[in-house]
């Protein structure tokens, strides 16, 4: 069975669009990597929270990243992600 992993990076974010991030991955099956491992970083540009997740499941990567997608915009901020596909 495939195993995604994506990196999604909310901009201007604050701990409540986290949660609101969270909460719609897991209701799309998706695990945090591990739990309380969202980072929260000041760059030169903006001040953003990085989060790391997986999910598994036969599914194309385009679902993926369309669950991926509809999670963050649900959020209001501005963001960035990828998705791999690891190697079985």
């Amino acid at each position: 069975m495939p195993v995604y992993s994506t990196s999604i990076q909310l901009h201007n974010a604050d701990e409540k669009d986290f949660l609101l991030l969270d909460r719609e991955l897991k209701s799309q099956l998706f695990k945090a990597e591990k739990e309380g491992t969202v980072k929260k970083v000041k760059s030169s540009i903006d001040n953003f929270m990085n989060a790391r997740y997986y999910r598994e499941g036969n599914l194309l990567i385009q679902d993926v990243i369309d669950r991926v997608w509809s999670a963050a915009k649900k959020t209001g901020k501005q963001f960035s992600f990828s998705v791999i596909k690891k190697r079985s």
